[in-house]
């Protein structure tokens, strides 16, 4: 039989005003809040995450690597993943452009889950090291990461959505860390890390715009 707690937090008033500026009221409202969104994203399905590039130049702008030479593919971005306990697989969509390179300059969009960041270098047009010019290698991941590829045809200057929003990628323990939220206790949460790479066709530039990351329970 399970056992349901109740909490009845009782604040002094400073006057006979219960709702006045100062009163515990006011500090019960964002207490409630938090707990409000950590059960959200705890328990509840489906538990989201997006992030989109900012615009810049060459607008509009996006996560973009430029190579010169032979297909490859290359390291976009990564970002941090809150895993649901009760998550089963992680399903994902991404927006992606190329544009520049040859007829079928965008093939593939990647993604791939992980304990820890990547560790490879960034592509020539973040700063990094040009000699391999953006060339992800899954030799810089953490051992037991996840991936799945879509495959997608994207022309020189055009958009296209890679969709794995049925399968993605299944979880396992070797993906993510338990980490505590320092306040109600240990193994409340799971991290992992979200790398994006993108395949791209002879010469060309590659682009993630927005990437959106949710889990199912099975």
């Amino acid at each position: 039989m399970s056992t349901t707690f109740t909490e009845q937090l009782q604040l002094p008033p400073a006057s006979n005003t219960w709702d006045a500026d100062g009163e515990g009221m006011h500090s019960l409202f964002p207490l409630d809040l938090i707990r409000g969104l950590n059960n959200l994203a705890t328990y509840c399905n489906p538990h989201l995450h997006y992030m989109q590039s900012a615009n810049g130049s060459p607008s509009p702008g996006g996560f973009k690597t430029t190579y010169t030479g032979a297909t490859r593919e290359c390291f976009l971005v990564q970002f941090p993943v809150l895993v649901p306990l009760w998550g089963s697989r992680a399903v994902w969509t991404a927006g992606a452009r190329s544009s520049s390179g040859s007829a079928s300059s965008l093939t593939a969009v990647g993604f791939y889950l992980a304990a820890d960041p990547y560790t490879g270098v960034a592509g020539a047009s973040d700063g990094g090291d040009t000699s391999n010019q953006g060339a992800f290698d899954t030799t810089n991941l953490t051992t037991g990461y996840g991936h799945r590829s879509v495959s997608i045809t994207v022309t020189a200057g055009n958009y296209g959505l890679a969709d794995d929003s049925t399968t993605g990628v299944v979880l396992t323990n070797a993906m993510t860390r338990f980490i505590s939220d320092g306040a109600v206790g240990i193994n409340t949460k799971r991290l992992s890390y979200g790398i994006l790479t993108a395949t791209g066709g002879t010469s060309s530039s590659v682009e993630i715009h927005d990437i959106s990351v949710w889990f199912l329970p099975s």
